[in-house]
């Protein structure tokens, strides 16, 4: 961040100077990605998750594994701590250890902080540098290239402006532009850093109560200080994965948990709270030996000999066989989706990737990856330079730090009221923490009420059942154009309450329940004697069905004698 304020030239964004930083450390052992056999079968099943936990364990025993790791996305992840969980204490089963999908959690942790920032400004910042389309999807966690690198941007715009106010004395100035000098002539290496930590903490320290003196501006400030303090648990995480930090990797989910809590993500919430109890008592469950390596790095995926190249292991599996499957050949594109078609390529699709793997070796050909990093690379270092300069110059006419009493959005100037409470996100997710303290998984329950209310819903919200929704004012304008076929439809359409779903069929936990009884007493009773001196009856086979019973070991002839009387 100091190496951006002072402009200095050739130096790359933060993954591309931390893998410029950690480029001679290659004494990495390369993980190996193998295709095991399909279980053709719907994945929530239970019975398909216990097949495969089964499966895994019986390929770790193969191997001489005592321990077997399992990784699931956050659905299937409670599913199967559920199982391993019913199995008894030092059967087979028990020495499963299920892990949560750390790609997904951070996607959904994105999604958390485009949530507490909906309405303050952020999404007119970010479309200084993508499309207003895809910013949507940044702030929902689902672009998840677009969003680390947009939030890793303003995250490095709002930095610059902080060290514009911090006061560095000359020699300390001169001593850091120096030494990112001799780090981008590769002098020092990454150890070197490591080793001499205590150099920058006076401006580690300084620059931490800059932060604490703009929080106390007011909640507007405080706001985007918690964004910066989100966005670095961001990077935190990104960056013990990579580098195969196995306690910064728990540290960082501790940190998410508050931020999970004040959005609303409930599931996410129970899953990374369980999973974090799991993960700190994993000591318990290993040997010793077995631990210390685990711990050592080898919890991460490592597609490369590269320090800095760790990889999730949910992330890995959409790199590889959802990429296969969503490519030329796949089955979403080219082929046929009948069942035998999908058969054969389900159970085929593991034995053809190695064949493919091997070709590849035996070429020493590799399509898919480079020595250079994205963000090392000229183009996108001059591009990520331009992109954080228009952010700063955003800033400079809307203060991100402002002094006031009232919290409001950046770019409409709209002020909230007593009800907004998202620059508290941190405080009011503790809360939630502690409310949870002493219940059982399954007996915990979570209130939307609990969630903080973010900027957005000042403007754009609607009140459904005494609780107030944001809504995208732009999604609904957007569906009201495409269904209105003439101009004079538009003042019908707007005649109705609006809301994101029609409050005549839904309501906040589903459809409505149908309630025949009422239907019923609509229609009135009809006294009209009918003429039957010329009448054709017609028998509604579909209700003899139901009227007449068949007895068991009846012949087809006593069946029709029944309908015969039963008609007569």
């Amino acid at each position: 961040m100091y190496g951006k304020w002072k402009a200095i030239p050739g130096l790359s964004g933060w993954n591309g100077f931390i893998e410029y930083l950690t480029k001679n450390n290659t004494n990495f052992s390369t993980s190996r990605i193998m295709f095991l056999p399909f279980v053709h079968h719907p994945a929530s099943n239970y019975n398909t998750i216990y097949t495969t936990l089964n499966c895994a364990l019986e390929n770790g025993k193969s191997h001489g594994h005592e321990i077997c790791i399992v990784t699931f996305d956050q659905p299937l992840y409670i599913k199967a701590r559920e199982i391993v969980a019913a199995s008894e204490i030092g059967s087979e089963f028990s020495k499963i250890i299920i892990r949560l999908g750390g790609f997904h959690l951070l996607m959904s942790f994105l999604g958390s902080i485009g949530y507490i920032m909906a309405g303050s400004g952020i999404k007119e910042v970010l479309s200084i540098i993508y499309a207003p389309n895809s910013v949507d999807k940044i702030l929902n966690g689902y672009a998840y290239a677009k969003a680390v690198r947009g939030h890793t941007l303003l995250h490095l715009a709002l930095s610059t402006i902080i060290f514009a106010d911090v006061q560095i004395d000359d020699h300390t100035n001169d001593f850091l532009e120096n030494y990112i000098h001799d780090i981008l002539k590769g002098t020092f290496s990454y150890e070197n850093i490591e080793q001499s930590v205590c150099i920058f903490q006076p401006l580690l320290e300084q620059f931490n109560d800059k932060l604490n003196e703009l929080e106390d501006r007011g909640p507007t400030a405080k706001l985007w200080v918690q964004y910066f303090h989100m966005v670095s648990i961001a990077e935190e995480f990104i960056r013990a994965e990579r580098m195969g930090n196995w306690t910064g990797h728990l540290n960082a989910i501790k940190k998410m948990l508050p931020y999970f809590h004040a959005a609303g993500h409930f599931l996410y919430v129970k899953s990374a709270h369980l999973y974090l109890q799991d993960m700190l008592i994993l000591e318990n469950n290993m040997n010793q030996q077995t631990f210390k390596k685990f711990t050592d790095g080898f919890f991460t995926i490592r597609r490369s000999d590269k320090f800095n190249c760790g990889t999730w292991t949910d992330m890995v599996i959409e790199q590889t066989l959802m990429k296969y499957m969503k490519t030329e050949g796949g089955v979403s594109r080219g082929r046929s989706t009948q069942e035998s078609v999908l058969c054969k390529w389900i159970y085929g699709m593991y034995a053809m990737n190695t064949v493919c793997e091997g070709m590849e070796t035996f070429c020493n050909v590799s399509l898919d990856t480079a020595d250079q990093h994205v963000d090392a690379r000229d183009s996108r270092i001059n591009r990520d330079n331009a992109d954080v300069k228009k952010l700063v110059e955003w800033f400079a006419s809307h203060n991100p730090f402002p002094k006031t009493n009232q919290i409001m959005s950046l770019a409409t100037g709209i002020v909230g009221n007593d009800e907004i409470n998202c620059h508290d996100a941190y405080n009011i997710g503790h809360i939630s923490m502690e409310n949870m303290i002493g219940q059982t998984f399954y007996n915990v329950k979570f209130k939307r009420s609990n969630r903080v209310v973010p900027l957005l819903s000042v403007r754009s919200c609607v009140k459904v059942h005494d609780c107030k929704i944001p809504i995208d004012p732009l999604l609904l304008f957007q569906r009201i154009c495409l269904n209105k076929k003439f101009n004079e439809q538009l003042c019908e359409y707007l005649q109705y309450e609006l809301s994101p779903y029609p409050l005549a069929l839904f309501t906040e936990v589903g459809m409505r329940k149908t309630n025949k009884a009422s239907v019923y007493k609509c229609f009135k009773p009809c006294h009209i004697e009918l003429d039957t001196s010329n009448v054709t009856y017609i028998i509604d086979g579909g209700f003899l069905l139901h009227r007449v019973i068949w007895q068991e070991n009846d012949t087809f002839q006593c069946i029709i004698n029944r309908y015969v009387d039963y008609v007569l």
